[in-house]
């Protein structure tokens, strides 16, 4: 099993730390990778660790990775007064870290107005009836530096946060984490296996032009005929499983570095769009002119909204992004 979560995840092990043992509200997850590590605290360790002490105050991170899933399993943790002001200063820096890199990218070509770019681009071929993808190279490899820098700067506090904490934390930390997931994955095979066939990806975005472009039968017929077998997104999506159990294991051990550790989160930020380009590729010349019209009035309004590609429920991602105190919210 994996250490991938979900919304419902994050919602059940802050009522159960609060009530028994310190577990990550965020962080759990689940997938198709391996299982827990044979070196896991057995569960009456977990149920032993105290609850997070009320006279310290929630600390929100804004991060994506392996950074938001170990990072709020900490805070759940009983820390004293000067790792709980370290944890304070860590999320601290790494604000001030991205707003830094946004104002950098203030002047234009960083991975929030290459995204935009990027939809701007699809909107135009919509119009004229014909997705040119590659012209949507140059948007690709930004958007992809833009991940991969942000990745770096949360490797950082990470190391930081390893630092910050006593081995036995540390230890206890990644016990609550596996024995959280264990609970998760008896709930999603308790669901049944998924539908075979085409990955999720695909058939929801198939399912969400269907019903906003109202396709006809032939339509969708002919769209799902040329459709790629799996979106790349989806082949992260075990990878991501095996990166997070292999930071979730090294990070009760001695010599700990997230630099060492490669992510695929950059390529899997560039994939989000580039999948998208390869779908509206097929789509497009199959669409009606009032469809194509519709569509490229979507994409238009995306390209004014939209901020770089942030992992949800994913491995990199665990518990989704975290909300400080408003910080980089805005698109």
């Amino acid at each position: 099993m994996t250490l991938r979560s979900t919304k419902r995840t994050l919602s059940l092990l802050v009522v159960v730390a609060s009530a028994s043992f310190a577990c990550n509200g965020g962080g759990c997850g689940g997938g198709s990778g391996a299982g827990p590590s044979a070196s896991a605290a057995p569960s009456s360790s977990v149920a032993a660790t105290p609850s997070v002490s009320a006279s310290h105050k929630p600390i929100f991170i804004h991060a994506t990775g392996p950074l938001g899933t170990l990072f709020r399993a900490a805070t759940l943790l009983e820390l004293k007064d000067e790792q709980h002001a370290t944890l304070e200063k860590i999320a601290a820096d790494l604000r001030e870290a991205d707003k830094a890199a946004r104002a950098k990218e203030a002047d234009g070509g960083g991975p929030r107005d290459e995204t935009k770019a990027a939809y701007a681009e699809l909107a135009a071929g919509v119009k004229a009836g014909k997705i040119d993808v590659s012209k949507m190279a140059p948007h690709y490899a930004a958007i992809e530096n833009g991940a991969k820098q942000k990745y770096e700067r949360e490797a950082e506090a990470l190391g930081q946060l390893y630092a910050a904490l006593e081995p036995a934390q540390r230890t206890t930390l990644v016990a609550n984490l596996r024995a959280a997931e264990e609970k998760r994955s008896v709930r999603v095979k308790a669901l049944g296996a998924r539908d075979a066939g085409r990955p999720d990806a695909v058939r929801m975005r198939l399912a969400r032009y269907t019903h906003e472009l109202k396709l006809e039968s032939d339509q969708q017929r002919r769209v799902e005929a040329n459709l790629p077998k799996e979106d790349a997104s989806s082949i992260f999506r075990d990878e991501e499983a095996k990166e997070l159990e292999a930071v979730v294991a090294a990070f009760e051990n001695e010599g700990f570095d997230p630099k060492k550790i490669e992510s695929s989160l950059p390529k899997k930020a560039r994939a989000a769009v580039e999948d998208e380009a390869k779908f509206l590729a097929v789509l497009v010349p199959v669409l009606k002119p009032d469809q194509r019209e519709l569509l490229a009035k979507h994409l238009a309004r995306r390209s004014g909204a939209l901020r770089p590609f942030q992992p949800r429920n994913s491995l990199m991602g665990v518990g989704g992004r975290g909300h400080d105190d408003g910080a980089g919210d805005t698109p």
